[in-house]
């Protein structure tokens, strides 16, 4: 039930939604930034949740180190918080 409720907002997102939530956190991506996130996560979105420094460390080299890094500390935030409650019995 969790992954379908994660799958459905991943379906609605659009680039205008992941801008807005960047810019909440602090975050102004460039044309590059929206593309490589937007499209990594519709594309790949269930498998970023299992490894999601993986994919952190494979689109590293398209964002500006000041957006990765932004992006780096809100995985450390907010990942244990998601992790636990996928895994919430």
């Amino acid at each position: 039930m969790k992954e379908k409720i994660i799958q459905m907002y991943i379906n609605r997102l659009t680039k205008n939604d992941l801008i807005r939530l960047a810019k909440d956190n602090g975050i102004i991506l460039n044309d590059i930034e929206i593309n490589t996130l937007y499209n990594t996560i519709k594309r790949d979105y269930s498998s970023i949740i299992k490894d999601p420094l993986f994919y952190l460390n494979n689109i590293k080299s398209k964002l500006t180190p000041t957006t990765y890094n932004k992006i780096y500390e809100l995985y450390t935030i907010y990942y244990p918080e998601l992790y636990h409650w996928l895994n919430d019995h």
